[in-house]
């Protein structure tokens, strides 16, 4: 009985630990970004990995640490991706052109169409990173069961829980 009271608190200590890695990548990445003006997809996700070498190069992480929470937060932040691109096609339907001025629809249409290619280049590789299963790490949004449809709203980072209510493992996540 020992022995699982001692597996049951190294997990829990686990999860606690892939959390606050997760949030110490989120943290690094975020400050990475701050400091360049640099936005594609590529480079992103090498700041995500050059932010995961640096902890792990100072002691914060071993390196199956950081790989687990490189994968957490990319898969966050393809996610996130998907919400932009619904973001601009609500933008778009909700702007009726016959009411903007012909200068101002044509900038709006080049910057819409600027925008558009690099939100459909995102999209076509978010809808994979949308997919979540139970005890991965997700950042605060909305979970929905793959299976039964029951809602799970996190509000902050953490591990992800079965379905309270079926008690399946796959999620879709949306924000």
């Amino acid at each position: 009985m020992n022995n699982a009271h001692e597996h049951e608190h190294e997990q829990a200590q686990a999860h606690d630990r892939d959390i606050s890695n997760f949030e110490k990548l989120a943290k690094k990445t975020k400050h990475q970004l701050m400091e360049s003006k640099e936005t594609s997809t590529e480079w992103l996700h090498l700041a995500v990995d050059a932010s995961a070498e640096r902890l792990e190069k100072a002691g914060d992480f071993t390196k199956e640490e950081s790989e687990r929470a490189k994968r957490f937060l990319k898969r966050n932040l393809e996610a996130m991706r998907a919400d932009f691109v619904h973001a601009r096609e609500s933008i778009r339907r909700s702007l009726d052109p016959s009411r903007i001025s012909t200068g101002f629809d044509d900038l709006l249409s080049h910057l819409f169409g600027s925008m558009g290619e690099l939100f459909q280049s995102w999209a076509a590789k978010s809808e994979q990173a949308l997919m979540l299963n139970t005890g991965e790490v997700s950042g605060p949004g909305k979970l929905t069961c793959t299976d039964c449809g029951t809602e799970l709203n996190l509000q902050r980072s953490s591990h992800i829980p079965p379905c309270p209510k079926c008690h399946k493992t796959d999620f879709r996540k949306s924000y």
